[in-house]
């Protein structure tokens, strides 16, 4: 099967899948903290009149290894889209869409040299 997308055209989930996975983890915190708990205190008080177990976290079972394996994969991912960042910016100021953003010329040190042609462009007035 011939995938004819072009190399820069990525699928939604392709793209958006740090965030995505972000927007999870809160959504999961915000139901086993807040939702869970006030549901879980008014089933038992309109059950039985009075609530008599507390609500116990489903991500701390075990330890808490939810949280520690949500944290990585939120973490890496965060720190290996910086460095793709990084490289990109190295690269020349390629966006990856086959332009290169004005003034993303760099010199041997790798820093912009667009300054430096700016300012001889200047004096050339």
């Amino acid at each position: 099967m011939k995938n004819n997308m072009s190399k820069h055209q990525d699928t939604w989930l392709q793209s958006h899948w740090r965030p995505f996975m972000a927007v999870v983890y809160g959504i999961i915190i915000l139901f086993d903290f807040l939702f869970a708990p006030i549901f879980w205190s008014l089933l038992q008080a309109n059950a039985a009149g009075v609530v008599s177990m507390q609500w116990s976290p489903l991500t701390l079972i075990g330890g808490g290894v939810f949280y520690g394996a949500m944290g990585a994969i939120i973490g890496l991912s965060a720190f290996t889209r910086g460095q793709e960042k990084i490289q990109r910016l190295k690269g020349h100021g390629d966006t990856g869409y086959g332009e290169q953003r004005p003034g993303s010329e760099y010199g041997k040190d790798g820093y912009s040299t667009y300054q430096e042609g700016r300012d001889s462009d200047r004096e050339n007035l």
